[in-house]
């Protein structure tokens, strides 16, 4: 008996001395929770699938974000970039090397690494969400993230733990950022203090762009956007193009989520929106009182500097494939082509970011009053912080566009986030990947590319997204700013390229009647049958053309939490008496008040095909 006493301790010793950074850290305190710290008298398990897992999963993100820090101190260092043409994330059993390659002697683009504030200082993270439930009255309810910074739990991350609490109102998400001397114990004295409000939470995983390989081009013509052929977009040019002189203030304005945008570029500077008040305001100043300092040309939500300049090329290729500048004579033209473009960084220059800054992002394009967000990223954690903002914000007249993601597999049986929310709210739509190889006789075949993900209910449509001539930075490298890259994410911004257009004919459309007219203007393909849930692709000229006669429901624009960001340190506590309930504030004055009868459809002047510009 005493021998098999002495095995256990040592297999248990062994165990302990085992565990890593990988793993439940050994902390210096011997803090260390083990799964039987969970178990209860009778030697059950207390919830085995809940905090401990949950601590878990968030010291995976921890060691993940170590390594992203590591990286990048390494790559500054090294002063080494991101190479804006190498291959990115598509899975190896899916390439097609004789297509997909990228060459070995394209160079490295020295755009430089952005530094990553939070996740130095802060890399345990997780997020806390209010837990919906069809039995409670959601506008008498007492709500955790209403009152979450007077509570004790942010008084304790904050002048006990050293760390820092943010609250989205907007999307009812509370984030909280720990340092890494945080213990296991610490973490789940915090978890079940939330929970104990009626709270859901989870760690804040990391996301990552979804486009699959890129090759530079030293030819930009219009003649090599196949893709427009393929969706009719020129077509729809002869109608509208969004860059009509009387469009003004009625030019949708598109969010993109992604690593930022090239602000600069030739064919995308006249169409960034610009925030006047920041820019002829005060420095290290909010002078819009929107929560972000100095956001010119948008949000960073990784740095404190706020700059969303692109480091890496994802977004800058996205951004001009909704709305590279059509017509004025140089590189390529997106399908829209004079959208307002409103960066909002939230993945670094590996392509690689958080949930929480995903929502971060959301509720800054709402406060910035986006018609719709493109997301050409994901990944395959859910979270209930995401996917309350993304369908809170739809059901209020925010349309978002999702890349289904490049695994090949059907979503319906493995999910990938947040293309799989697609079927919660009418304003959310997920886009797969289709290539068009010419057959013998030189029509394009429409197939599903192997690498893109599928699923008959929660894909809706697919678009072209191989070989994809865009716009890329052009800054650090000799190369002509264009290139071609593939992917869903390639492919999603197709399509808020003419959700656009559609908005720039008719914008009171509501969301329900958005994803109608995408649907019913779809053209079927046969080889889409059965991959995606409407079987087809989007024609453009059709889409408009139904924008143009479809009376307008109104979007309802009005958010029913207060329009602005809590961060920082939270005030002091109150003097003890009862806590008083939040105080409701005004919601923002909607584009057109839902009582107002929709104003008829504008009528922009015909503006011809453009001719190929010049290279």
């Amino acid at each position: 008996m005493g021998s098999s006493h002495a095995i256990v301790a040592c297999a248990a010793l062994i165990v302990l001395l085992s565990t890593n950074a990988r793993g439940l850290r050994v902390r210096k305190d011997k803090d260390v929770l083990l799964a039987t710290s969970f178990l209860s008298h009778h030697g059950e398990y207390q919830n085995p699938t809940s905090t401990y897992n949950l601590i878990k999963e968030i010291r995976k993100v921890e060691a993940e974000i170590e390594d992203e820090v590591e990286t990048l101190n390494r790559d500054r260092r090294l002063h080494r970039g991101h190479n804006k043409y190498a291959d990115d994330d598509i899975r190896q059993g899916l390439k097609d090397e004789q297509d997909m390659g990228a060459s070995e002697n394209i160079p490295v683009a020295e755009l430089e690494p952005q530094d990553l504030d939070r996740e130095a200082k802060y890399p345990v993270r997780m997020l806390i969400v209010d837990k919906r439930s069809d039995d409670d009255d959601e506008e008498t309810k007492t709500s955790f993230v209403e009152t979450a910074l007077h509570s004790d739990l942010a008084q304790r991350v904050v002048k006990e733990l050293n760390g820092h609490v943010d609250v989205l109102r907007e999307s009812g998400v509370v984030l909280v950022d720990l340092p890494a001397q945080t213990t296991d114990k610490q973490l789940q004295e915090l978890i079940e203090t939330a929970r104990a409000q009626g709270t859901i939470v989870e760690p804040d995983h990391l996301v990552q762009s979804v486009n699959t390989s890129s090759k530079g081009s030293n030819d930009p013509l219009l003649d090599r956007l196949w893709g427009m052929d393929a969706l009719n977009v020129k077509g729809a040019w002869d109608i509208i193009t969004t860059g009509e002189p009387n469009m003004g203030s009625r030019r949708p304005l598109v969010c993109v989520l992604d690593t930022g945008i090239d602000y600069n570029h030739p064919d995308l500077r006249d169409n960034m929106e610009v925030n006047q008040a920041e820019r002829d305001g005060t420095p290290g100043v909010d002078d819009d009182n929107n929560g972000e300092v100095d956001d010119i040309y948008g949000a960073n939500m990784l740095s404190k500097e706020n700059d969303p300049a692109d480091d890496h090329s994802h977004g800058t290729h996205v951004a001009g494939t909704i709305g590279a500048h059509g017509n004025n004579g140089i590189g390529v033209a997106g399908v829209a082509w004079a959208p307002r473009l409103l960066p909002c960084k939230f993945l670094a220059y590996t392509g690689r970011g958080y949930s929480s800054d995903a929502v971060r992002c959301i509720d800054y394009c709402v406060k910035r009053g986006a018609d719709i967000v493109n997301h050409s990223w994901g990944g395959s954690w859910p979270s209930e912080a995401l996917r309350e903002a993304v369908v809170r914000t739809a059901n209020n007249g925010l349309i978002h566009i999702f890349a289904a993601g490049n695994d090949g597999v059907d979503i319906d049986q493995r999910a990938f986030y947040p293309a799989a929310f697609s079927t919660e709210a009418d304003g959310l739509i997920t886009v797969a990947n289709v290539k068009g190889d010419p057959d013998h006789g030189g029509k394009r075949i429409i197939e599903l590319d192997r690498s893109s993900n599928y699923g008959i209910q929660r894909v809706q449509v697919a678009c072209p997204g191989m070989w994809i001539l865009s716009t890329v930075p052009t800054s650090g490298s000799s190369q002509q700013p264009y290139a071609e890259k593939s992917g869903t994410s390639m492919a999603a911004p197709s399509l808020s390229g003419i959700v656009a257009l559609m908005l720039a004919v008719n914008p009171g459309l509501s969301t329900r009647q958005v994803r109608e007219g995408l649907r019913q203007c779809s053209v079927q393909q046969p080889l889409l049958q059965g991959k995606v849930e409407w079987g087809s692709m989007p024609d453009a000229k059709r889409c408009v053309e139904y924008a143009l006669t479809t009376h307008a429901e109104g979007r309802h624009k009005s958010f029913r939490r207060e329009p602005s960001t809590e961060t920082s340190t939270p005030p002091p506590p109150p003097p003890a008496q009862p806590t008083p309930q939040p105080q409701p504030h005004p919601p923002p004055q909607p584009e057109t008040p839902p009582s107002a009868p929709s104003p008829p459809p504008p009528t922009p002047p015909s503006a011809p095909s453009p001719p190929p510009p010049t290279p």
